[in-house]
């Protein structure tokens, strides 16, 4: 084999292994760690079976994949925000009272903000706030499951999710119904 050649072939399979780890379904790309015994392989495999998870990478921003990531309970706040406006699931003339959800976490000198995916019916907090707490009562650790990551455009240090679920020793609540059933994803 000539110079040229083994070259082309070696400068090949650098490329195959680099588009490997950029773009594997390993589901361990999925969690920030520690996962502390909470996320499991069936959490992570339920996630790569409906996304490409590629590695975490903190300083890039990213879109669609779905991370994990795990914190004390005490650097966690929960809250929502209402106002009045047109309900968007019913007739467009008919006002009601809406809400958005957030779960801000502040780490290593940022704030993560993960954020609900559109304007919900008060109710939907009202909701998401007796689930939040009910799963996160006597735990120590919450761990929350979103995507994006995208930075602010500010001077702040903030890093945005989108919501997706969050999960204790003690129970998970998902955003969309059944996203907290994965059990046995894992094995498939």
């Amino acid at each position: 084999m000539n110079k040229t050649k083994f070259v082309s072939f070696l400068m090949l399979i650098i490329f195959l292994n680099r588009v490997n780890l950029v773009f594997s379904t390993d589901h361990f790309n999925g969690l920030i760690p520690p996962g502390y015994g909470i996320v499991t392989d069936d959490d992570l495999a339920y996630d790569a079976a409906r996304r490409i998870i590629p590695p975490y990478e903190p300083n890039n921003e990213f879109s669609g994949a779905l991370y994990w990531q795990c914190v004390p309970k005490r650097d966690v706040v929960p809250k929502y925000t209402t106002w009045r406006g047109n309900d968007p699931m019913g007739a467009w003339d008919k006002i009601i009272t809406l809400c958005a959800f957030e779960i801000s976490i502040h780490r290593e000198g940022e704030v993560h903000r993960y954020i609900s995916r559109r304007a919900l019916p008060v109710e939907t907090c009202r909701l998401f706030m007796n689930e939040w707490k009910t799963v996160t009562l006597d735990q120590d650790i919450v761990c929350l499951n979103g995507e994006g990551g995208s930075y602010s455009k500010s001077k702040e240090k903030y890093r945005y999710w989108t919501w997706e679920k969050f999960k204790t020793k003690k129970g998970c609540f998902s955003y969309f119904h059944g996203y907290c059933n994965t059990s046995g994803y894992s094995k498939k």
